[in-house]
């Protein structure tokens, strides 16, 4: 028994019910409710690692800009090398540790090696995966001694 449109162009209630019943057009809406948070995390972890990545290359230039100026004479000492690091680095984190030594055995000259760290968790953006940030990101860099 199916119903005829009535002169307004509006179905009885009968094929209205039967109509709802049967409808599926909103079933992709409750699956991607589903999938959503899943998304979600992904695009979280995304984020904060792509976070990790860019603080490290930033970390990597500024450390290999304080040797250049140590190694070309810029600089008379490995602590200026560590003030100027602590001031740069200021912005990501204010746990840097600077280690700066000029090793004078391998080259007589000397070559300068400095290492940075800071802890992962002040590079944290999002927040939702702080487990994994129990580790510090470290940038080790060395140039030859120039002067």
């Amino acid at each position: 028994m199916h119903s005829e449109p009535t002169p307004g162009g509006v179905r009885s209630r009968g094929s209205w019910g039967k109509r709802f019943v049967k409808d599926e057009s909103g079933s992709t809406t409750v699956e991607a409710v589903l999938w959503m948070p899943f998304f979600m995390g992904l695009l979280a972890l995304i984020v904060d690692a792509s976070m990790l990545f860019n603080s490290q290359a930033q970390m990597l230039r500024f450390v290999q800009d304080a040797n250049r100026a140590f190694s070309t004479g810029q600089l008379e000492t490995t602590d200026q090398v560590g003030e100027i690091l602590q001031a740069r680095l200021a912005p990501l984190s204010e746990r840097v540790t600077v280690d700066s030594l000029v090793d004078t055995t391998t080259v007589p000259s000397g070559i300068i090696r400095t290492t940075t760290s800071i802890p992962a968790a002040d590079l944290n953006s999002i927040g939702l995966i702080t487990a994994l940030m129990t580790f510090d990101l470290s940038v080790t860099a060395q140039h030859y001694v120039e002067f």
